[in-house]
């Protein structure tokens, strides 16, 4: 019996060995490491006739744009900008596509753009600037739910930034916010009574304003 002894020790020394490399395999990694969607920056362009008639932008370039915003299916949050060669007509064809732009509910950036496409005279190139927000993949996390300190695990709040990323108007919003415009009473009151007489709701302009004009290549960032 006293011959076994120190064979059962070394058995209970090794179990508890293997239990306490269990315990610490699976190490917190912290709050940072929290899935988060994912925002990227795509630029789409397209080059248009700025040629004039008397009524003001020609129909071809009407149906150059037309067919632009159709492809890119043009949406909110957008912002759209014009590279145009520097010639004495060229104020006056942008004045003319931000008009017919106004017209269908698109605002266009009072700062012009410089893209790789140099336009030549009687040409412009239309940029459209988008965020786009990618949801995190909430499932087939190699954390434990359950840490050795008792932290949240790395797919703590994962389905609320799922969502978020999936319902954001602009998804721009999750790397640099707009500035807020306060509280409008006028526009509750507005929602409440269009919902209680069943008005139409009125169409929001695609493109939103910035606070500075649309920037370089793209980019990325997380949210």
């Amino acid at each position: 019996m006293l011959n076994k002894m120190p064979k059962l020790l070394c058995i209970g020394i090794a179990a508890i060995g293997v239990t306490a490399c269990n315990a610490t395999s699976h190490k917190y990694m912290g709050v940072d490491t929290m899935k988060r969607s994912t925002v990227e920056h795509a630029r789409l362009s397209h080059r248009i006739d700025t040629r004039l008639e008397s009524g003001g932008l020609s129909a071809t370039a009407k149906a150059q744009i037309n067919a632009f915003l159709a492809i890119s299916q043009a949406r909110y949050g957008d912002v759209f900008s014009l590279d145009t060669a520097e010639t004495p007509t060229s104020n006056t064809e942008r004045q003319a596509i931000g008009q017919y732009l106004a017209s269908l509910g698109v605002r266009l950036q009072d700062d012009g753009v410089i893209t790789n496409s140099t336009p030549g005279e009687f040409e412009a190139v239309l940029v459209i600037d988008r965020y786009v927000a990618t949801p995190p993949n909430c499932h087939g996390s190699a954390q434990t739910r359950q840490t050795p300190i008792n932290q949240a695990s790395v797919g703590f709040g994962c389905a609320s930034r799922s969502n978020l990323g999936i319902m954001v108007a602009n998804p721009r919003d999750l790397i640099i916010a707009s500035d807020f415009q306060g509280a409008s009473a006028q526009t509750a009151s507005k929602a409440a009574r269009d919902y209680r007489t069943g008005a139409p709701p009125s169409r929001p302009a695609l493109s939103s304003p910035v606070n500075s004009g649309s920037g370089g290549g793209g980019g990325g960032g997380n949210n």
